[in-house]
């Protein structure tokens, strides 16, 4: 039987955010997608309609893939209000983001991007139909990995963006009362929410020079 040398393993594979980084981009990703939720079941209509997302029901895509088990709507937007377009979808399960020829995926309570074979498919509602996928790691190649972190800072601007809407249409009130009903504490304050991303595009943007 072949035995590997000492100090010949393999390295694991590095994830493509630095541990500090990520923890605080998983941190303010929780936080959103907590208030997305409350966002689609607002009392005043849905918000992510009202801001310009597109929709796709859960019930409409489980008709077409006659699949068993739950099917997450999908909602999906693509931003023009940047030079380079960005489109993020979001489900129950994840969000996605699609930049240039790069589409990555992370899912729903484990920040952990993935980088995949091909965009979402438009009536995507099961993680089990994800197209295939990689961990996107630091050992990717130069161009790929200064994209990855471009697609990321993008997705910030997009969220920052969404948050800045929601502050200006529905005040503050409405974040802190979407917050209030989180069983987690907070990471960022409701008025702070479009700062945080904003100020992780920064550092985002830093990363890839």
């Amino acid at each position: 039987m072949y035995t590997q040398m000492p100090g010949l393993e393999k390295s694991p594979a590095r994830p493509l955010l630095a541990p500090a980084l990520r923890k605080q981009m998983e941190r303010l990703y929780q936080q959103q997608m907590w208030v997305w939720g409350q966002d689609i079941r607002a009392p005043q209509g849905n918000l992510l309609k009202a801001y310009g997302f597109a929709y796709v029901s859960g019930q409409k895509s489980e008709a077409v893939e006659r699949s068993r088990g739950h099917h997450s709507s999908l909602y999906t937007y693509t931003s023009t209000n940047h030079i380079e377009p960005l489109t993020l979808s979001l489900l129950s399960f994840g969000m996605g983001l699609s930049y240039q020829h790069l589409h990555l995926f992370t899912e729903r309570y484990r920040l952990r991007w993935k980088q995949l074979a091909h965009h979402l498919p438009a009536e995507f509602s099961q993680l089990k139909h994800l197209p295939e996928s990689d961990h996107l790691t630091r050992e990717i190649d130069l161009r790929t990995r200064e994209t990855a972190y471009r697609a990321l800072q993008l997705g910030a601007c997009v969220i920052r963006d969404y948050e800045q809407w929601v502050l200006q249409t529905q005040g503050e009130i409405w974040r802190i009362l979407s917050l209030k009903k989180r069983p987690e504490r907070s990471y960022t304050k409701s008025h702070q929410m479009a700062h945080a991303w904003d100020h992780l595009a920064l550092q985002l943007h830093q990363t890839q020079r």
